[in-house]
């Protein structure tokens, strides 16, 4: 079940590597996908989260879409997608949410400005360089932002790739070959550990987002650590009912089987610092 996670800088010709990769392997391509499941889930119109992550957002946008629900539900789909398998995803963060996991290649797909300018011309039909060159910068600019913004990383940081392609050395096909070559080397094997560690990641989301969906629990921020199906909760909450009811929330998500709640209610740690002083 292959799984690849992609990048690329506008102009790049990522968009044709991607594809090539897909078309190659008879694997799904998903970037759009996730735009319409997320609208779902946030409960705005689509082109909401397109502005959003495309970087044009309007006043409505910020007040209608928080960046914390958008990174949760993001992550969300993002593991869901990779556990099905057979799929190249770009972007979406996908390189940096899946690098953990040892069988997913992460790719980038950049170039030089100016090639990337040549081709945005021709691909938009137009010998305006400066609205192109405005665009690049513009799209550049809120990659980086998005990223810093919904997960605290720098697209550039080369640690989030496995390979970075540069498209006015390697041509497309080049990159096609070379990327099929990792999906079928030994190092990108996908294995029983692999596979469990894309399961965890894949439940902590899931209680995640649960606990942010419900009314009760929506404002905690505890520490979720998966093992198998067994989920330990640590941290602090407000009060003896607020632990129950994130426990509630979380057994009632599927996947989790034994459930260690070692959340402490704050009135109790004040009860004891109290107690503790006399």
């Amino acid at each position: 079940m292959p799984i690849i996670a992609m990048t690329r800088e506008m102009g790049s010709l990522g968009k044709d590597v991607a594809a090539g990769v897909a078309e190659r392997l008879g694997l799904r391509l998903m970037y759009h996908e996730i735009v319409d499941t997320l609208t779902e889930e946030l409960h705005v119109d689509r082109s909401a989260v397109a502005r959003l992550v495309n970087g044009k957002p309007n006043l409505a946008d910020r007040w209608k879409v928080d960046a914390s629900d958008l990174a949760l539900f993001t992550e969300e789909q993002i593991f869901d997608i990779a556990l099905r398998g057979n799929v190249v995803i770009r972007g979406w963060g996908s390189t940096h949410l899946l690098r953990p996991v040892p069988h997913i290649p992460c790719v980038r797909v950049s170039a030089p400005l100016p090639l990337r300018i040549k081709h945005m011309m021709e691909r938009m039909h137009t010998d305006d360089y400066d609205r192109i060159l405005h665009e690049i910068r513009r799209s550049d600019s809120a990659h980086a932002r998005t990223l810093r913004a919904l997960f605290r990383v720098n697209y550039e940081d080369p640690w989030l790739y496995d390979v970075v392609f540069n498209t006015e050395r390697d041509s497309v096909e080049f990159c096609v070959e070379e990327i099929v070559g990792m999906v079928n080397h030994p190092s990108f094997a996908e294995t029983a550990e692999s596979r469990k560690l894309l399961q965890e990641m894949a439940l902590k989301a899931h209680i995640r987002t649960a606990l942010r969906k419900a009314p009760s629990t929506a404002n905690i921020h505890i520490a979720v650590n998966v093992n198998d199906s067994k989920v330990a909760l640590e941290g602090i909450v407000d009060s003896a009912r607020q632990r129950d009811a994130v426990a509630e929330v979380v057994a009632g998500v599927p996947g989790v089987g034994a459930l260690e709640n070692h959340l402490r209610p704050m009135t109790g740690v004040r009860y004891r610092a109290v107690e503790s002083s006399v």
